[in-house]
Protein backbone atom coordinates (compact mmCIF):
# COMPACT_ATOMS: atom_id res chain seq x y z
CA UNK A 1 0.00 0.00 0.00
CA UNK A 2 1.36 4.11 -0.43
CA UNK A 3 0.86 6.37 2.03
CA UNK A 4 0.74 9.35 0.09
CA UNK A 5 4.29 9.35 -1.76
CA UNK A 6 5.65 6.29 0.49
CA UNK A 7 5.48 2.31 0.31
CA UNK A 8 4.36 0.45 3.19
CA UNK A 9 3.71 -3.04 3.37
CA UNK A 10 0.88 -3.44 5.39
CA UNK A 11 0.82 -7.33 7.42
CA UNK A 12 -2.28 -8.38 9.67
CA UNK A 13 -1.65 -12.50 10.26
CA UNK A 14 0.23 -13.92 13.19
CA UNK A 15 2.05 -15.96 11.20
CA UNK A 16 3.74 -13.63 9.23
CA UNK A 17 4.65 -10.91 12.03
CA UNK A 18 6.55 -13.38 13.80
CA UNK A 19 9.72 -13.24 11.00
CA UNK A 20 9.70 -9.52 11.54
CA UNK A 21 8.83 -8.92 15.39
CA UNK A 22 11.00 -12.32 16.43
CA UNK A 23 14.41 -11.01 14.88
CA UNK A 24 16.83 -9.36 16.57
CA UNK A 25 18.22 -7.19 13.67
CA UNK A 26 14.96 -6.18 12.90
CA UNK A 27 14.11 -3.58 15.80
CA UNK A 28 14.27 0.01 14.23
CA UNK A 29 11.17 1.97 15.14
CA UNK A 30 9.54 4.08 11.85
CA UNK A 31 10.60 7.80 12.01
CA UNK A 32 6.81 8.99 12.51
CA UNK A 33 6.91 7.66 16.23
CA UNK A 34 8.88 10.73 16.44
CA UNK A 35 5.63 12.97 15.92
CA UNK A 36 4.38 11.89 19.07
CA UNK A 37 7.13 10.37 21.46
CA UNK A 38 10.32 11.79 23.08
CA UNK A 39 13.46 11.91 20.20
CA UNK A 40 15.35 10.01 23.24
CA UNK A 41 13.03 7.54 24.68
CA UNK A 42 13.37 3.70 24.37
CA UNK A 43 10.50 3.42 22.14
CA UNK A 44 11.96 5.88 19.36
CA UNK A 45 15.84 5.07 19.27
CA UNK A 46 17.01 2.86 17.06
CA UNK A 47 19.09 -0.84 16.72
CA UNK A 48 21.96 -1.01 19.18
CA UNK A 49 21.41 2.36 21.06
CA UNK A 50 17.95 0.55 22.24
CA UNK A 51 19.64 -2.52 22.91
CA UNK A 52 21.88 -1.17 25.59
CA UNK A 53 19.13 1.12 26.73
CA UNK A 54 16.83 -1.74 27.11
CA UNK A 55 19.35 -3.58 29.12
CA UNK A 56 20.26 -0.83 31.59
CA UNK A 57 16.02 0.26 32.11
CA UNK A 58 15.28 -3.98 32.29
CA UNK A 59 15.94 -4.15 36.02
CA UNK A 60 13.71 -1.04 36.98
CA UNK A 61 10.77 -3.23 36.43
CA UNK A 62 11.96 -6.71 37.55
CA UNK A 63 8.63 -8.04 39.69
CA UNK A 64 10.05 -7.42 43.25
CA UNK A 65 10.52 -3.85 42.18
CA UNK A 66 6.83 -3.22 40.88
CA UNK A 67 5.54 -5.33 44.22
CA UNK A 68 6.40 -1.82 45.54
CA UNK A 69 3.66 -0.27 43.66
CA UNK A 70 0.69 -2.88 45.20
CA UNK A 71 -0.35 -0.26 47.69
CA UNK A 72 -0.37 2.53 44.94
CA UNK A 73 -3.01 0.58 42.73
CA UNK A 74 -5.17 -0.17 45.64
CA UNK A 75 -5.20 3.28 46.94
CA UNK A 76 -6.24 4.82 43.78
CA UNK A 77 -8.87 2.37 42.55
CA UNK A 78 -10.55 2.29 46.17
CA UNK A 79 -10.94 6.17 45.56
CA UNK A 80 -12.17 6.02 42.54
CA UNK A 81 -14.59 3.08 43.71
CA UNK A 82 -15.39 5.75 46.73
CA UNK A 83 -15.97 8.83 44.11
CA UNK A 84 -18.70 6.36 41.86
CA UNK A 85 -19.96 5.68 44.92
CA UNK A 86 -20.76 9.31 46.09
CA UNK A 87 -22.11 9.66 42.81
CA UNK A 88 -24.79 7.15 43.14
CA UNK A 89 -25.46 8.87 46.53
CA UNK A 90 -28.69 7.07 47.39
CA UNK A 91 -29.94 6.38 43.65
CA UNK A 92 -29.76 2.72 43.04
CA UNK A 93 -28.51 2.71 39.55
CA UNK A 94 -27.19 5.84 37.98
CA UNK A 95 -25.79 5.69 34.22
CA UNK A 96 -22.53 7.53 34.31
CA UNK A 97 -19.76 8.26 31.83
CA UNK A 98 -16.83 5.68 33.39
CA UNK A 99 -14.18 7.39 31.00
CA UNK A 100 -12.84 10.48 32.80
CA UNK A 101 -13.13 8.59 36.08
CA UNK A 102 -10.60 5.53 35.10
CA UNK A 103 -8.34 8.29 33.60
CA UNK A 104 -8.62 10.10 36.48
CA UNK A 105 -7.56 6.43 38.20
CA UNK A 106 -5.13 5.56 35.74
CA UNK A 107 -2.85 9.40 35.90
CA UNK A 108 -2.94 9.10 39.50
CA UNK A 109 -1.32 5.84 39.57
CA UNK A 110 0.94 6.36 37.18
CA UNK A 111 1.92 9.97 38.18
CA UNK A 112 2.64 8.98 41.67
CA UNK A 113 4.78 5.55 40.86
CA UNK A 114 6.71 7.53 38.23
CA UNK A 115 6.98 10.66 40.13
CA UNK A 116 6.87 9.92 43.44
CA UNK A 117 3.92 12.74 43.39
CA UNK A 118 0.33 12.39 45.17
CA UNK A 119 -2.72 13.10 43.25
CA UNK A 120 -3.85 15.85 40.77
CA UNK A 121 -6.87 17.90 40.57
CA UNK A 122 -9.74 16.36 37.85
CA UNK A 123 -9.52 19.24 36.07
CA UNK A 124 -5.65 18.92 35.22
CA UNK A 125 -6.22 15.26 34.50
CA UNK A 126 -8.44 16.33 32.03
CA UNK A 127 -7.03 19.00 30.43
CA UNK A 128 -3.95 17.13 30.37
CA UNK A 129 -5.90 14.00 28.57
CA UNK A 130 -7.68 16.88 26.09
CA UNK A 131 -3.98 18.11 25.14
CA UNK A 132 -2.65 14.54 24.77
CA UNK A 133 -5.39 13.25 22.17
CA UNK A 134 -4.95 17.11 20.43
CA UNK A 135 -0.97 15.68 19.80
CA UNK A 136 -2.50 12.24 18.94
CA UNK A 137 -4.84 13.80 16.16
CA UNK A 138 -1.50 15.91 14.65
CA UNK A 139 0.06 12.70 14.79
CA UNK A 140 -2.45 10.82 12.87
CA UNK A 141 -2.61 13.90 10.34
CA UNK A 142 1.32 13.65 9.48
CA UNK A 143 1.80 10.26 9.49
CA UNK A 144 -1.16 8.81 7.59
CA UNK A 145 -3.85 11.78 6.52
CA UNK A 146 -1.25 14.06 5.16
CA UNK A 147 2.21 12.24 4.54
CA UNK A 148 3.36 15.93 3.23
CA UNK A 149 3.32 17.63 6.51
CA UNK A 150 5.95 15.15 7.35
CA UNK A 151 8.81 17.64 5.75
CA UNK A 152 9.23 19.85 8.71
CA UNK A 153 9.58 22.70 7.00
CA UNK A 154 6.07 22.60 5.55
CA UNK A 155 4.71 21.35 8.35
CA UNK A 156 5.75 24.41 10.62
CA UNK A 157 3.40 26.86 7.99
CA UNK A 158 0.67 24.61 8.75
CA UNK A 159 -2.16 25.47 11.51
CA UNK A 160 -1.14 22.25 13.02
CA UNK A 161 2.31 23.62 13.87
CA UNK A 162 0.92 26.30 15.22
CA UNK A 163 -2.04 24.18 17.21
CA UNK A 164 1.18 21.97 18.77
CA UNK A 165 2.82 24.90 19.58
CA UNK A 166 -0.26 26.02 21.80
CA UNK A 167 -0.03 22.29 23.21
CA UNK A 168 3.29 22.64 23.91
CA UNK A 169 3.00 26.02 26.11
CA UNK A 170 0.01 23.97 28.22
CA UNK A 171 2.32 21.13 29.11
CA UNK A 172 5.11 23.62 30.13
CA UNK A 173 2.72 25.59 32.11
CA UNK A 174 0.89 22.74 33.37
CA UNK A 175 4.39 20.77 34.70
CA UNK A 176 5.81 24.32 36.35
CA UNK A 177 2.30 24.20 38.42
CA UNK A 178 2.89 21.06 39.75
CA UNK A 179 6.50 21.36 40.02
CA UNK A 180 7.37 19.09 37.31
CA UNK A 181 7.89 19.46 33.81
CA UNK A 182 8.89 15.66 32.72
CA UNK A 183 6.02 14.86 30.49
CA UNK A 184 6.99 18.50 28.16
CA UNK A 185 9.55 16.68 26.19
CA UNK A 186 7.20 14.51 24.81
CA UNK A 187 5.42 17.59 22.96
CA UNK A 188 8.75 19.87 22.77
CA UNK A 189 11.24 17.14 21.66
CA UNK A 190 10.06 18.17 17.92
CA UNK A 191 9.19 22.01 18.72
CA UNK A 192 13.10 22.37 20.18
CA UNK A 193 11.79 24.51 23.20
CA UNK A 194 13.64 25.26 25.99
CA UNK A 195 13.96 21.75 28.45
CA UNK A 196 15.08 24.26 31.72
CA UNK A 197 12.30 23.13 33.92
CA UNK A 198 12.33 19.39 33.42
CA UNK A 199 16.23 19.28 33.85
CA UNK A 200 15.86 21.08 37.32
CA UNK A 201 13.72 18.94 38.50
CA UNK A 202 15.59 15.82 37.51
CA UNK A 203 19.04 17.85 38.67
CA UNK A 204 17.18 18.65 42.17
CA UNK A 205 16.22 14.88 42.60
CA UNK A 206 19.45 13.60 41.85
CA UNK A 207 21.33 16.21 44.21
CA UNK A 208 18.49 14.74 46.70
CA UNK A 209 19.46 11.08 46.63
CA UNK A 210 23.13 11.97 46.38
CA UNK A 211 22.76 13.85 49.63
CA UNK A 212 20.57 10.55 51.61
CA UNK A 213 23.03 8.56 50.35
CA UNK A 214 25.75 10.14 52.13
CA UNK A 215 23.72 10.70 54.95
CA UNK A 216 23.49 6.65 55.27
CA UNK A 217 27.01 6.12 54.92
CA UNK A 218 27.57 3.75 57.24
CA UNK A 219 25.12 1.30 55.27
CA UNK A 220 25.26 2.05 52.07
CA UNK A 221 22.29 1.13 49.64
CA UNK A 222 23.39 -1.05 46.61
CA UNK A 223 22.70 0.22 43.34
CA UNK A 224 20.47 -1.15 40.31
CA UNK A 225 22.84 -1.45 37.13
CA UNK A 226 22.97 -4.35 34.90
CA UNK A 227 25.61 -6.23 36.56
CA UNK A 228 24.75 -9.05 38.92
CA UNK A 229 26.86 -8.34 42.32
CA UNK A 230 24.09 -5.73 43.65
CA UNK A 231 21.29 -6.01 41.89
CA UNK A 232 19.96 -9.15 43.63
CA UNK A 233 20.68 -7.90 46.90
CA UNK A 234 18.75 -4.49 46.34
CA UNK A 235 15.82 -6.37 45.03
CA UNK A 236 15.51 -8.61 47.97
CA UNK A 237 16.27 -6.81 51.11
CA UNK A 238 13.72 -4.65 52.85
CA UNK A 239 13.61 -0.74 51.61
CA UNK A 240 11.84 2.20 51.35
CA UNK A 241 9.14 2.60 48.27
CA UNK A 242 11.05 3.94 44.98
CA UNK A 243 9.27 6.28 41.77
CA UNK A 244 10.52 5.48 38.36
CA UNK A 245 12.48 7.93 38.57
CA UNK A 246 14.37 7.47 41.83
CA UNK A 247 15.15 3.91 40.27
CA UNK A 248 16.54 5.72 36.94
CA UNK A 249 18.67 8.04 38.78
CA UNK A 250 20.37 5.01 40.92
CA UNK A 251 21.29 3.41 37.40
CA UNK A 252 22.25 6.38 35.84
CA UNK A 253 25.18 6.64 38.87
CA UNK A 254 26.71 3.39 37.43
CA UNK A 255 25.91 4.91 33.50
CA UNK A 256 26.55 8.64 33.00
CA UNK A 257 24.98 8.28 29.29
CA UNK A 258 21.40 8.44 31.14
CA UNK A 259 21.77 12.03 31.63
CA UNK A 260 19.22 14.53 33.01
CA UNK A 261 17.68 14.65 29.10
CA UNK A 262 17.46 11.02 28.69
CA UNK A 263 15.97 10.40 32.07
CA UNK A 264 13.19 12.92 31.36
CA UNK A 265 12.44 11.52 28.11
CA UNK A 266 11.83 7.91 29.34
CA UNK A 267 10.18 9.07 31.87
CA UNK A 268 7.41 10.80 29.75
CA UNK A 269 7.35 7.53 27.78
CA UNK A 270 6.36 6.20 30.67
CA UNK A 271 3.48 8.00 31.45
CA UNK A 272 2.36 8.75 28.15
CA UNK A 273 2.20 4.77 27.03
CA UNK A 274 1.21 4.00 30.74
CA UNK A 275 -1.93 6.55 30.79
CA UNK A 276 -3.72 6.05 27.50
CA UNK A 277 -3.20 2.03 27.38
CA UNK A 278 -4.34 1.04 30.54
CA UNK A 279 -7.27 3.56 30.96
CA UNK A 280 -8.97 2.27 27.25
CA UNK A 281 -8.59 -1.17 28.27
CA UNK A 282 -10.14 -0.26 31.68
CA UNK A 283 -12.88 0.89 29.68
CA UNK A 284 -13.37 -1.37 27.22
CA UNK A 285 -13.33 -4.23 30.18
CA UNK A 286 -16.16 -2.51 31.51
CA UNK A 287 -17.78 -2.13 28.72
CA UNK A 288 -17.71 -5.77 27.78
CA UNK A 289 -18.54 -6.96 31.13
CA UNK A 290 -21.68 -4.59 31.51
CA UNK A 291 -22.95 -6.10 28.51
CA UNK A 292 -22.04 -9.89 29.12
CA UNK A 293 -23.40 -10.34 33.24
CA UNK A 294 -22.65 -13.51 32.57
CA UNK A 295 -19.23 -13.25 32.91
CA UNK A 296 -19.29 -10.14 34.89
CA UNK A 297 -20.98 -12.80 37.74
CA UNK A 298 -18.08 -15.29 37.64
CA UNK A 299 -15.43 -12.63 38.39
CA UNK A 300 -17.37 -11.24 40.95
CA UNK A 301 -18.24 -14.86 42.20
CA UNK A 302 -14.61 -15.11 42.23
CA UNK A 303 -13.68 -11.84 44.05
CA UNK A 304 -16.55 -13.05 46.99
CA UNK A 305 -14.70 -16.55 47.03
CA UNK A 306 -11.43 -14.39 48.02
CA UNK A 307 -11.91 -11.25 49.50
CA UNK A 308 -15.30 -12.31 51.23
CA UNK A 309 -16.85 -8.68 52.63
CA UNK A 310 -13.27 -7.43 53.79
CA UNK A 311 -11.97 -4.43 52.41
CA UNK A 312 -8.54 -5.30 52.51
CA UNK A 313 -6.19 -3.98 49.84
CA UNK A 314 -5.35 -6.78 46.83
CA UNK A 315 -1.70 -8.45 47.31
CA UNK A 316 0.32 -10.17 45.28
CA UNK A 317 -0.56 -13.96 46.30
CA UNK A 318 -4.36 -12.04 45.46
CA UNK A 319 -3.09 -11.70 41.85
CA UNK A 320 -2.17 -14.94 41.42
CA UNK A 321 -5.77 -16.21 42.10
CA UNK A 322 -7.81 -14.22 39.90
CA UNK A 323 -7.63 -16.60 37.01
CA UNK A 324 -10.73 -15.80 35.74
CA UNK A 325 -10.64 -11.79 35.99
CA UNK A 326 -7.35 -12.33 33.97
CA UNK A 327 -9.00 -14.52 31.17
CA UNK A 328 -11.28 -11.58 30.98
CA UNK A 329 -8.85 -8.82 30.82
CA UNK A 330 -7.15 -11.12 27.99
CA UNK A 331 -9.99 -11.65 25.93
CA UNK A 332 -11.09 -8.00 26.68
CA UNK A 333 -7.02 -6.98 24.66
CA UNK A 334 -7.87 -9.56 21.88
CA UNK A 335 -10.59 -7.38 20.71
CA UNK A 336 -9.60 -4.22 21.57
CA UNK A 337 -5.64 -4.31 22.10
CA UNK A 338 -5.05 -0.69 23.24
CA UNK A 339 -2.43 -0.30 20.29
CA UNK A 340 -3.90 -1.58 17.29
CA UNK A 341 -0.57 -1.02 15.06
CA UNK A 342 3.14 -1.01 15.44
CA UNK A 343 5.73 -0.06 12.62
CA UNK A 344 8.98 -1.05 11.74
CA UNK A 345 11.42 0.02 9.27
CA UNK A 346 13.40 -3.20 7.58
CA UNK A 347 17.44 -2.94 8.43
CA UNK A 348 17.56 -5.69 5.84
CA UNK A 349 15.76 -8.10 3.38
CA UNK A 350 13.45 -10.32 5.67
CA UNK A 351 11.71 -13.44 4.17
CA UNK A 352 7.90 -13.13 5.33
CA UNK A 353 6.04 -16.31 4.32
CA UNK A 354 6.15 -16.79 0.39
CA UNK A 355 7.17 -13.12 0.25
CA UNK A 356 10.30 -11.54 0.48
CA UNK A 357 10.32 -7.76 1.83
CA UNK A 358 13.63 -5.68 0.86
CA UNK A 359 15.42 -3.51 3.13
CA UNK A 360 14.47 0.15 3.84
CA UNK A 361 10.84 -0.76 3.71
CA UNK A 362 8.55 0.08 6.45
CA UNK A 363 5.97 -2.51 7.88
CA UNK A 364 2.66 -2.07 9.46
CA UNK A 365 1.64 -4.75 11.89
CA UNK A 366 -1.84 -4.78 12.39
CA UNK A 367 -2.54 -6.11 15.94
CA UNK A 368 -6.24 -5.49 15.77
CA UNK A 369 -7.09 -7.27 12.98
CA UNK A 370 -4.80 -10.02 13.25
CA UNK A 371 -6.30 -11.07 16.95
CA UNK A 372 -9.80 -11.37 15.24
CA UNK A 373 -8.60 -14.19 12.78
CA UNK A 374 -11.39 -17.20 13.23
CA UNK A 375 -8.72 -19.48 12.41
CA UNK A 376 -7.41 -19.00 15.99
CA UNK A 377 -9.94 -17.57 17.52
CA UNK A 378 -13.55 -18.83 16.37
CA UNK A 379 -16.64 -16.48 16.21
CA UNK A 380 -13.62 -13.68 16.47
CA UNK A 381 -16.35 -10.72 17.12
CA UNK A 382 -17.61 -12.67 20.40
CA UNK A 383 -16.47 -11.85 24.20
CA UNK A 384 -15.90 -15.46 24.79
CA UNK A 385 -13.12 -15.18 27.97
CA UNK A 386 -12.59 -18.99 27.99
CA UNK A 387 -10.55 -18.77 25.34
CA UNK A 388 -7.86 -17.72 28.38
CA UNK A 389 -8.34 -20.93 30.21
CA UNK A 390 -5.22 -22.58 30.43
CA UNK A 391 -6.77 -25.89 28.81
CA UNK A 392 -7.88 -23.51 25.46
CA UNK A 393 -4.73 -21.87 25.13
CA UNK A 394 -2.16 -24.89 24.63
CA UNK A 395 -1.21 -25.35 20.72
CA UNK A 396 -2.22 -21.16 20.24
CA UNK A 397 0.52 -19.97 17.85
CA UNK A 398 2.71 -17.40 20.28
CA UNK A 399 2.42 -14.41 18.10
CA UNK A 400 -1.79 -15.01 17.25
CA UNK A 401 -2.42 -12.94 20.75
CA UNK A 402 0.36 -9.83 21.21
CA UNK A 403 -1.48 -6.91 23.01
CA UNK A 404 1.40 -5.70 24.16
CA UNK A 405 4.24 -6.31 20.67
CA UNK A 406 6.51 -9.51 20.59
CA UNK A 407 9.58 -10.32 20.19
CA UNK A 408 12.75 -8.54 21.69
CA UNK A 409 11.29 -5.05 20.98
CA UNK A 410 7.96 -6.17 22.84
CA UNK A 411 6.32 -3.32 25.63
CA UNK A 412 8.76 -3.23 28.58
CA UNK A 413 6.33 -2.40 30.62
CA UNK A 414 3.58 -4.95 30.52
CA UNK A 415 3.71 -6.56 33.54
CA UNK A 416 3.42 -3.49 34.98
CA UNK A 417 0.28 -2.27 33.43
CA UNK A 418 -1.11 -5.81 33.68
CA UNK A 419 -0.38 -5.63 37.40
CA UNK A 420 -2.18 -1.89 37.80
CA UNK A 421 -4.96 -3.37 35.43
CA UNK A 422 -5.61 -6.07 37.39
CA UNK A 423 -5.85 -4.78 41.03
CA UNK A 424 -7.89 -1.89 40.02
CA UNK A 425 -10.50 -3.58 37.95
CA UNK A 426 -10.20 -5.86 41.22
CA UNK A 427 -11.34 -3.13 43.81
CA UNK A 428 -13.62 -1.89 41.36
CA UNK A 429 -15.56 -5.27 41.01
CA UNK A 430 -15.49 -5.64 44.99
CA UNK A 431 -18.25 -2.11 45.48
CA UNK A 432 -19.43 -1.78 42.60
CA UNK A 433 -21.93 -3.69 39.50
CA UNK A 434 -22.15 -2.51 35.48
CA UNK A 435 -24.81 -3.07 32.61
CA UNK A 436 -25.11 -1.85 29.39
CA UNK A 437 -28.64 -0.34 28.47
CA UNK A 438 -28.82 -1.78 25.19
CA UNK A 439 -26.65 -4.45 25.01
CA UNK A 440 -27.13 -5.42 21.25
CA UNK A 441 -25.75 -1.54 20.33
CA UNK A 442 -22.13 -1.42 20.37
CA UNK A 443 -19.57 0.57 21.17
CA UNK A 444 -17.82 2.59 18.58
CA UNK A 445 -14.64 3.56 18.44
CA UNK A 446 -12.94 6.31 16.12
CA UNK A 447 -11.74 5.67 13.30
CA UNK A 448 -8.14 5.17 11.87
CA UNK A 449 -7.17 5.08 14.97
CA UNK A 450 -3.40 4.28 14.67
CA UNK A 451 -2.46 4.96 18.99
CA UNK A 452 -4.47 4.47 21.19
CA UNK A 453 -7.82 2.05 20.41
CA UNK A 454 -10.42 4.64 22.56
CA UNK A 455 -13.79 4.84 22.68
CA UNK A 456 -15.58 7.36 20.52
CA UNK A 457 -15.47 11.09 22.14
CA UNK A 458 -14.29 9.52 24.98
CA UNK A 459 -17.93 8.29 25.66
CA UNK A 460 -18.54 5.03 27.63
CA UNK A 461 -21.62 5.35 29.93
CA UNK A 462 -22.56 2.15 31.87
CA UNK A 463 -25.40 1.81 34.37
CA UNK A 464 -23.76 1.62 37.63
CA UNK A 465 -24.93 0.45 41.20
CA UNK A 466 -23.36 -0.40 44.55
CA UNK A 467 -23.25 -3.79 45.49
CA UNK A 468 -25.24 -5.59 47.25
CA UNK A 469 -23.99 -6.52 50.35
CA UNK A 470 -24.36 -6.53 53.94
CA UNK A 471 -21.61 -4.55 54.24
CA UNK A 472 -21.09 -1.34 52.54
CA UNK A 473 -17.68 -1.77 51.22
Amino acid sequence: MWIGYYPVVHVAHHELFEPILSNSKLVTKVDEYKFLLPENCLAVIPGDKWRHRRRLLTPAFHFKILDGFISTFNEKSMASAAKVEEILGTAESQEINICPIIVKLTFDALYETSMGKNTLSEEDTSTYAQNLDGMAHIFKERAIRKPWLRIDWIYKFTSLYRKQMQYSSFFNTFHEKVNSALIIDVIISSCHAPLRSSKQVIRERRELQKRNAAEKHSSPQPVLNNNNVDEEDMLTRPKERLAILDLLLKISEENPELDDKVIGDEIALFIIAGFDSSSVAMNWFLYLIAKHPEHQKLVTDELDQIFGDSDRPVTAQDLTQLKYLECCIKETLRLYPSIPLVARYLTEEVQVGDYTLPKDLPVIVNIFLSQRNPEVFPEPDAFKPERFLPENSVGRHPYAFIPFSAGPRNCIGQKFAMMEIKISLANILRRLRFSYSDTSAPLDFSPLQITFLKPKDNQCKLIVSKKKSPKNL
